[in-house]
């Protein structure tokens, strides 16, 4: 993204960037919702789409065998193709699928450790049992993520609370079984979702979280904990973010977090290496940055 010197305000250029964001995120879950119902194999040669409709099925194969009459795979097809039209599901199952190659990629270009980090590694090795406890479990969950990825696998007791309540209604509604549902919200804990692991994990670091933002120390999954927190943006936007060609959301994001200019830029080049800031960004305070970001800046209403 190229944005002129010369020409509107600073603030106007960049609202305007995130408009075009905005409408880009906008689109994401209509269009995987017309990949997702189109039932020929051979349209399905992009590598997120593929991977979205995996963790739909996924999930719908888990409420399956959670009944006690044995669906055929025709009616957990018919229950995968209800739930890929719930625009919030599809849009956190597109998060996950973006996130699982941007660490695949990340790995490959700068060697950052999918799983274990060196700060991570760290808060594992706390002196504080809680904290060490909290960052084991993170380790684990994050490994099962892994490969979970390249299985085209979403666990249900993983989802966050409202997506796994839309599930499990609609799987209830489906096959008529109450019970079925009953047993699977009892046994579901948000406390101990990978994503929110990560997330206590940054909150209990204080004035340290600042750690977190730094991408090759904290690794992907606790660098976007710590900006989604640090900038008080939801975590699967901030994935999106991290994800776009031109990611001047996430830089944003990492300004309102109190990263300085060049430490933004060192960052959003290991995302997006070809990415540049706009022309002025240098100028942009970190309170300018928290307003663009929630609309409250000059202009915007």
């Amino acid at each position: 993204m190229t944005m002129p010197a010369h020409g509107p305000p600073l603030e106007a250029r960049l609202r305007e960037a995130l408009a075009r964001s905005d409408a880009a995120h906008a689109a994401i879950g209509p269009i995987l919702r017309h990949l997702l119902s189109d039932h020929d194999e051979a349209l399905f040669t992009d590598e997120i789409a593929a991977r979205v409709r995996g963790m739909i099925r996924h999930l719908a194969q888990q409420f399956a065998a959670a009944t006690a009459r044995g669906p055929d795979e025709r009616e957990i097809d018919a229950l995968a193709a209800d739930l890929a039209r719930d625009e919030a599901l599809v849009r956190h199952c597109h998060a996950c699928a973006l996130e699982g190659q941007l660490s695949a990629r990340l790995e490959q270009r700068s060697a950052i450790d999918p799983v274990l980090s060196p700060l991570l590694q760290a808060l594992i090795a706390s002196d504080d049992a809680a904290v060490a406890a909290t960052a084991m479990a993170a380790l684990a969950a994050q490994a099962r993520f892994v490969q979970q990825q390249r299985r085209m696998e979403l666990p249900l007791g993983e989802l966050p609370a409202d997506r796994f309540d839309r599930v499990v209604s609609e799987g209830a509604r489906f096959f008529a079984d109450g019970d079925s549902a009953a047993a699977l919200r009892a046994g579901y804990d948000e406390a101990a979702t990978r994503i929110a692991l990560f997330a206590r994990l940054v909150e209990g670091m204080g004035a340290g979280a600042r750690a977190a933002l730094s991408l090759p120390h904290a690794g992907l999954a606790l660098f976007l904990a710590g900006t989604a927190v640090a900038a008080r943006q939801d975590r699967d936007l901030v994935v999106v973010a991290a994800s776009e060609v031109q990611p001047v959301r996430l830089a944003l994001a990492l300004r309102a977090a109190a990263l300085n200019p060049g430490e933004v830029a060192e960052q959003v080049a290991l995302v997006q290496p070809d990415a540049a800031l706009p022309d002025g960004f240098a100028t942009l305070g970190a309170e300018q940055a928290a307003a663009l970001l929630t609309g409250r800046a000059s202009g915007r209403r």
